[in-house]
């Protein structure tokens, strides 16, 4: 599973999702830093286990373009193509 996700899967989201979704723009960077195997199944069978409904994870903004690109990836594998999520430079919290 491990090959799969880091040469097929990664590189997918880098071309054809960034290019053809509204989430891509948060994936052009992304890359796989799982490990090993072991850890990425036991990284699906907990997200796998979580109650997920198609609304949950649908607004939001960071600071970080990384956790972006987290909430990216797992809004697209949860079917949500379209949400409300958005990097927040970090002078914009203070503005008034």
């Amino acid at each position: 599973m491990l090959r799969v996700v880091r040469d097929e899967f990664f590189p997918f989201l880098r071309t054809e999702i960034q290019q053809h979704c509204a989430l891509g723009k948060f994936l052009k960077a992304a890359n796989c830093l799982i490990p090993s195997g072991n850890l990425l199944v036991r990284a699906v069978n907990a997200i796998d286990g979580l109650p997920l409904t198609q609304g949950d994870f649908a607004h939001g903004f960071d600071f970080d373009s990384t956790m972006l690109r987290i909430a990216a990836m797992n809004l697209l594998l949860h079917g949500i193509e379209h949400p409300a999520i958005s990097l927040m430079p970090i002078p914009s919290m203070f503005a008034q």
